[in-house]
């Protein structure tokens, strides 16, 4: 994702301390004016109704990088922020309108007030001065049990992070049986060689064989884009195409090894969501071998599908 600067600094300070200090019972937190805000704990987003402040937990990767003269000139290494500590993010409402969205992973925290994302409807942009985020939106009907997207911080510094996440309500005594096919998208920021960043965009298939506990993953239709925030169009790019195997564990986790069409490869890790296992949602990070500073980092989400 590119460096611009947005607005809105005053509304994210407060729900930034709400993905700081909810519960994830539900619980009340003291935003910046004093007054005490109530956090209820999702369970699904066609739950949500009026003005409220919904916190989701799950889990996460990250890595910092450095910025110099509007380029990425190196990654630190990738941390797991999963199972704990775990990440968050708070969806306030206002009206049943999502009006902003905060995440807080290991204390890095991102976000800022949301707009559709012009180029994809299941998405929406968070953004504010220092910080800014993609995430699935809410409000589509994509999907009821999970969120997932990618953030950075830092904007204003030479030290950055960028991570991405997958929240939502874990499916309960996992016990699936047979196949099913399961249909999303990816969201993600792609660094190249040069050092510049992109958005991404996919589609993406996942065959899961719950007997043999294995989910063969692709995407397809990849693309990406300099910059979001302007509306700068998406280009194909399937070199950023992925493919892999996770393997299943008897909670309803999974991780595994995803690689792109150029080679790019690394760990991901997700689990299922929902009542009956309906949907699922992961997190990768993708970085190019030696010095060079090219990185994938996204997250998925997908719901099942009856032919």
């Amino acid at each position: 994702m590119q460096t611009e600067y947005g607005k809105g600094a005053a509304f994210l300070i407060a729900s930034l301390m709400l993905s700081a200090c909810g519960g994830g019972g539900g619980g009340t937190v003291a935003a910046p004016t004093g007054v005490v805000v109530q956090t209820t704990p999702f369970t699904k987003w066609s739950d949500v109704q009026g003005t409220t402040n919904i916190e989701a937990k799950g889990l996460g990767k990250y890595a910092n990088y450095t910025h110099v003269n509007g380029v990425v000139t190196s990654f630190d290494d990738i941390v797991q922020d999963s199972p704990n500590p775990q990440t968050s993010a708070v969806f306030s409402f206002d009206n049943g309108a999502l009006t902003s969205v905060s995440i807080n992973s290991n204390g890095r925290l991102a976000g800022g007030l949301t707009s559709n994302l012009t180029a994809d409807p299941d998405f929406v942009t968070a953004l504010d001065l220092t910080t800014r985020a993609v995430v699935s939106n809410p409000k589509s009907t994509a999907w009821n049990y999970q969120s997932f997207g990618v953030w950075e911080n830092g904007l204003t510094s030479t030290n950055r992070t960028v991570g991405v996440m997958s929240v939502g309500s874990p499916t309960a005594n996992f016990n699936r049986t047979g196949s099913a096919t399961f249909y999303g998208e990816v969201v993600g920021s792609y660094v190249d060689t040069a050092g510049n960043g992109n958005t991404v965009l996919a589609n993406l298939t996942v065959t899961a064989n719950f007997d043999a506990k294995t989910l063969g993953l692709t995407t397809s239709g990849t693309r990406i884009s300099p910059d979001v925030w302007q509306n700068q169009a998406f280009v194909s790019k399937g070199t950023l195409d992925l493919t892999g195997t996770l393997n299943i564990a008897g909670n309803g986790t999974f991780s595994g090894t995803l690689t792109t069409t150029s080679g790019l490869t690394g760990g991901s890790t997700g689990q299922f969501y929902g009542p009956g296992a309906v949907e699922l949602g992961g997190v990768f990070v993708l970085p190019a071998a030696g010095t060079s500073v090219e990185t994938y980092s996204g997250a998925y989400g997908a719901t099942q599908t009856t032919p």
